[in-house]
């Protein structure tokens, strides 16, 4: 009855075994599960003398052999001794060799808890236990060391054998290897576990953090650390665990671009000879035994290595890229102090991972790149409105320098300053500043080109860094100050410099930043453009008072012209028409008495003032508008003009020189020259005091220019105000009136006792 139920079993067990080959994997597990039942409820059944077991066991010794070479899975039977009387090739492969499995059942060989880490203790083998108290055991999970010397993860499962009196008489072990089962499942929750932090941390280096802290944990090392490669080429720390501050500070500015060690090489993807042996297929850096590999080299091998870990006292080290679509963006550093602590399948494991983190920090990039570019859209949309509001020029230069220095990307502690160059010198002038003291504003109000750091920059094409200490500067900022950077950005519009900003950060190790830089960049753009529009507002905002102004001068010239003129029709015409009207009057009535001889006379005597008055009709005409300007032109006028001039002020001596032929001046052109003359000879004589005109018309560089200079007591240019500037008389404006609206170029240059010069060109 045994026998028979044996066989049915076995024969049971071994047709689902043979049916593995035929199924995918989904349905191994199930199978071998059914299998390994069947088979230990036939070995339990088995509760019979040993003697009877012995024979029971020859004569299904065919059928049980070939179940022991089909099963996949090890297994082992022992007699009451722990000893192996069975086994199958799969065990061996499992273990390396049948002594292991003897251990086993006797607890003797090495195995770990999982779960803890802990080793598994002696009596707590499921052999032993099966031994000890009959306790039966089904896929214990165990982390074993085999022959080799290689670790794998089994399910452990083992049945107790009893006799016919009820003792046990032997066991069944059986050994699943479930190590790439295990693995799969573990590259699976790790990789969950990453996906995890991703969607949780909406920040990098919360996110970093916490990725380093899973890798700490994966690959068991002491330090972890995770390099960020940035825009310069160097690649700081942006999260670690278990590192030294010291060792960050002396790491943190390693550069891809001036250092050599075994961490620039592989993120750059360019090893050494003597890095290959210690690389992995997929371009990491591991070595288990940092001293012995070091004194394998060449004294020049080892001038390629900065030894920082070395000296620190980390045997193990291994360096993992992290790259995103062929492109480095940084490293996994770990390190420890003992030896044999990042194996092979380790840094391997995490080079399998390092593709999630590189997709997290791109995706982090973007996000912070899209703030980053929101915010500065913001901050120039609050210039735009800022220029809108009726405040002056300094007053939105002042708020646009707080509104920068105040932008959460450039960092605390961050300064500001604003020049405009000087209107025809080279000179900066300090318009704005925010959060520098007040010895800065008296240093460096006015900072000519050529000097300091801002003198210097204005002359640049491009933006300029400067990492500095104080002492590098010749005029500011005027405190003993930490070492710090400036961004230098230069305020130009189509070409021209108008000004220029200076972003002053503070920091122990200041990095030039692209973004950064091309931030301010955009601010300083956009000033540039409010500057020349606000300047433009202001010019016209001028211009139309000048216009109202000379309207209004003009009108009153107007008036008092006609008040002049009237007054010498009166006083001139009118005296000659009324005495002329009076002896007309007496001769008539002479003639009606009848007196005719002493009517010829009074007639007669009419003559001189009816000349008289002729005359005086052609003077006033002449002054209007000189009859010569149509009929001889402009040349002989002048000539006209100032013979006449120096009739009247015979004090006065006019010099002329002209240089140019009737024929070169077009013809609306010559009544605004007239004009001009002639408001300039008439404040020459009513305001200077001079003794001496020079008056210059000639053809220079393709225009005609008018000059007339005197040596009179002249006038302080920059101090004269707009009000000043009126009482010198209407001429000035006027003549600049005249000057601009035909089209041509006005200037005055004059100083205080040493006369003035009035100049007007036009183009030809």
């Amino acid at each position: 009855m045994a026998k028979a139920f044996l066989d049915e079993q076995v024969r049971s067990a071994f047709e689902k075994l043979a049916a593995l080959k035929t199924k995918v994997p989904a349905q191994t597990d199930q199978l071998l599960a059914e299998a390994l039942e069947e088979l230990f409820i036939a070995l339990e059944e088995l509760q019979v003398s040993q003697e009877t077991l012995k024979r029971q066991l020859a004569q299904n010794e065919p059928l049980l052999q070939t179940v022991l070479q089909a099963l996949p899975i090890g297994v082992w039977i022992a007699n009451e001794k722990g000893r192996i009387i069975q086994g199958n090739p799969a065990g061996r492969r499992i273990w390396g060799d049948t002594d292991k499995i003897g251990m086993a059942l006797n607890g003797n060989c090495k195995g770990w808890w999982p779960e803890t880490g802990k080793p598994v203790e002696p009596d707590r083998w499921a052999g032993a236990r099966a031994f000890a108290g009959g306790e039966t055991t089904i896929d214990e999970e165990v982390e074993i060391e085999g022959s080799d010397g290689t670790r794998k993860v089994i399910l452990n499962s083992a049945v107790p054998i009893y006799n016919d009196r009820q003792e046990i008489s032997g066991a069944v072990v059986v050994n699943q290897d479930v190590t790439e089962r295990m693995e799969i499942q573990r590259w699976t929750r790790a990789h969950n576990a990453l996906l995890d932090l991703f969607s949780k941390k909406t920040e990098r280096k919360g996110y970093l953090e916490a990725a380093a802290e899973l890798i700490q944990w994966w690959s068991g090392c002491q330090n972890v650390g995770i390099r960020v490669l940035d825009d310069q080429g160097k690649i700081p720390y942006e999260a670690h665990l278990g590192f030294q501050e010291s060792f960050c500070e002396a790491e943190n500015w390693l550069s891809l671009n001036h250092d050599q060690c075994v961490c620039t090489r592989m993120l750059q993807g360019k090893p050494d000879p003597q890095d290959t042996p210690m690389m992995t297929p997929n371009g990491s850096f591991r070595c288990d035994n940092t001293t012995e590999f070091v004194a394998g080299l060449s004294e020049e091998e080892q001038a390629r290595f900065r030894g920082v870990c070395i000296k620190t006292g980390y045997r193990s080290v291994a360096v993992i890229p992290v790259r995103y679509q062929n492109k480095t963006l940084g490293a996994i550093h770990l390190a420890d102090e003992k030896e044999g602590r990042v194996e092979q399948k380790t840094v391997e494991f995490i080079e399998g991972m390092t593709p999630l983190i590189g997709e997290a920090l791109h995706r982090f990039d973007l996000e912070e790149a899209l703030k980053r570019n929101l915010a500065a859209q913001s901050a120039i949309n609050r210039l735009l409105r800022l220029s809108l509001e009726e405040v002056s020029l300094d007053e939105f230069l002042q708020g646009a320098i707080e509104q920068l220095v105040s932008f959460p990307w450039l960092g605390t502690g961050t300064r500001g300053c604003l020049f405009l160059v000087e209107e025809n010198s080279e000179v900066l002038v300090l318009k704005a500043q925010k959060g520098f003291p007040d010895s800065f504003t008296t240093r460096c109000a006015r900072v000519p080109f050529k000097r300091c750091l801002c003198g210097k920059a204005i002359l640049k094409p491009h933006p300029d860094f400067v990492d500095c200490l104080e002492d590098a500067h010749e005029l500011g900022p005027g405190e003993n100050l930490t070492p710090h950077a400036h961004y230098l950005i230069p305020i130009r519009f189509k070409g021209q410099a108008l000004g220029l900003i200076n972003i002053y950060q503070m920091g122990e190790h200041p990095v030039r930043n692209q973004e950064k830089e091309g931030f301010i960049k955009a601010i300083a753009d956009t000033v540039a453009n409010i500057i020349v529009r606000k300047r433009g507002e202001e010019a016209l905002r001028e211009s139309e008072n000048q216009l109202r102004l000379l309207s209004s001068r003009l009108l009153s010239l107007h008036e008092t012209e006609r008040k002049e003129f009237a007054l010498e029709v009166h006083d001139s015409l009118g005296t000659s028409l009324s005495a002329i009207k009076f002896m007309i009057e007496g001769a008539l009535q002479r003639i009606r008495n009848g007196s005719v001889a002493n009517t010829v006379e009074s007639l007669e005597s009419l003559i001189p003032i009816i000349q008289e008055a002729i005359g005086e009709a052609r003077r006033i005409q002449t002054d209007l508008r000189p009859a010569s300007l149509d009929e001889l032109g402009i040349l002989a006028t002048l000539a006209w003009f100032c013979r006449r001039f120096q009739a009247e002020y015979k004090n006065i001596h006019i010099e002329q020189e002209i240089t140019v032929r009737e024929e070169e001046i077009p013809g609306p052109l010559k009544t605004v020259l007239f004009r001009i003359t002639q408001e300039a000879l008439s404040n020459v004589a009513k305001h200077s005091g001079a003794d001496f005109i020079h008056l210059g018309l000639g053809k220079v560089g393709g225009r005609i220019e008018l000059t007339i200079r005197d040596n009179g007591t002249g006038f302080d240019q920059k101090r004269l105000t707009e009000r000043e500037f009126s009482k010198k008389g209407v001429g000035l404006p006027t003549m600049k009136e005249r000057t601009e609206s035909s089209g041509g170029k006005f200037t005055i240059e004059s100083a205080e006792g040493k006369g003035t010069l009035v100049k007007a060109s036009w183009p030809v």
